[in-house]
């Protein structure tokens, strides 16, 4: 992808949530300079804020995350990270960016996928959250406790993190299955 390019974007919020605990395309661009502390980004999920459920998340900077914020940072570092939004806006009009972003970042997400050659039903389901997922499952499976996970996702309970890693199992057995399936010639 071209530097500045839609679709450097989209893959760089895709790695950078990857890498940010999962975190959701809302909170990243939603991030402020002032959420870094050192080293590390330092926020409250927007979605428990609604809920008045205030979980801390912390994820280390590493090249990577500093590539991409360096890569897509606003001028100004008493604003958001990300160019996407800035101080000047409204909650509503945040709202209608960050979802205008969102949708943007889906569609280079499918034709990124289509150049890489995946198959239809991929190209048509992946979106921002398969980074959350990714990130969930890789580190469910690297042995990491119900405990660490919970807090890196920034759930509340064990209980909603167990259910979140429940349906990947899941989807894992759908799949295994499937694929034995079509390996069965009758």
């Amino acid at each position: 992808a071209a530097d500045g390019s839609n679709e450097q974007f989209a893959r760089d919020m895709f790695i950078f949530s990857f890498l940010g605990n999962g975190m959701n395309i809302t909170d990243i661009l939603r991030l402020k300079y002032s959420d870094i502390k050192s080293g590390q980004i330092v926020f409250h999920r927007q979605k428990n804020k609604r809920k008045n459920k205030q979980v801390i998340i912390t994820v280390p900077i590493t090249e990577t995350l500093k590539s991409i914020i360096d890569r897509h940072a606003n001028e100004s570092k008493k604003s958001y990270i990300f160019k996407v939004l800035n101080n000047t806006y409204d909650e509503k009009e945040i709202y209608k960016k960050v979802k205008q972003a969102t949708k943007l970042i889906n569609d280079y997400l499918k034709k990124i996928a289509a150049n890489l050659n995946y198959d239809d039903e991929i190209i048509n389901s992946i979106s921002t959250y398969f980074a959350r997922h990714s990130f969930a499952t890789i580190i469910k499976n690297s042995g990491q406790s119900i405990e660490f996970i919970k807090e890196s996702l920034g759930h509340t309970s064990s209980a909603t993190t167990e259910r979140y890693l429940s349906s990947f199992d899941a989807d894992h057995r759908n799949n295994v299955s499937q694929e034995l399936d079509d390996k069965i010639k009758l």
